[in-house]
């Protein structure tokens, strides 16, 4: 899966976690998610402090 940011950039997301703070690859079980920005950065991101503009 992949994250757009608000300027364009496609990042991949590696991981999802859901609330219980196991790893899941179920997209609407996941409350955060882990994305690499670059070859050796990452950032957490919080699903619903974001917009889903689609899943696939």
């Amino acid at each position: 899966m992949i994250a757009v940011t608000d300027d364009g950039l496609v990042c991949e997301i590696t991981n999802m976690f859901d609330a219980d703070g196991d790893e899941t690859d179920d997209f609407s079980a996941a409350v955060v998610g882990i994305v690499r920005v670059g070859d050796d950065e990452w950032f957490t991101v919080v699903f619903e402090e974001y917009e889903t503009v689609r899943t696939h």
